[in-house]
């Protein structure tokens, strides 16, 4: 009897199919970099900061742009809060997502 008339070898290569099938159905690019698949990410609540450096005082400030549910709605505070402070901004800003949870105001952070 050779191995591919061999109960064995369906057995095997079903197996096989399944696990892969397992595994490409688990893989999450978001778990790569958190405890949340994307799709809790997009329903998740966000706490926005926003950071930039103003023309007057010169030192980098950091400050709470508001609370939004889902990653795109944070990305969007922050760029309408850069827009705001055009006028004041002397260098880049830039933004942080804090993923709020029952035990923190920033469990993760995203952007």
């Amino acid at each position: 009897m050779t191995f591919v008339t061999s109960w064995r070898f369906p057995v095997a290569l079903a197996l096989a199919v399944s696990l892969l099938a397992v595994q490409g159905c688990s893989t999450d690019e978001c778990r790569k970099y958190s405890d949340y698949s994307c799709e809790q990410l997009k329903r998740q609540t966000f706490n926005v900061y926003y950071y930039d450096v103003p023309k007057d005082a010169g030192e980098e400030r950091n400050l709470f742009a508001g609370q939004v549910v889902g990653l795109e709605a944070c990305g969007m505070a922050a760029s309408s809060m850069a827009t705001v402070m055009e006028e004041r901004r002397e260098g880049p800003w830039s933004y942080v997502c804090c993923l709020k949870t029952d035990e923190s105001g920033c469990a993760e952070k995203h952007r």
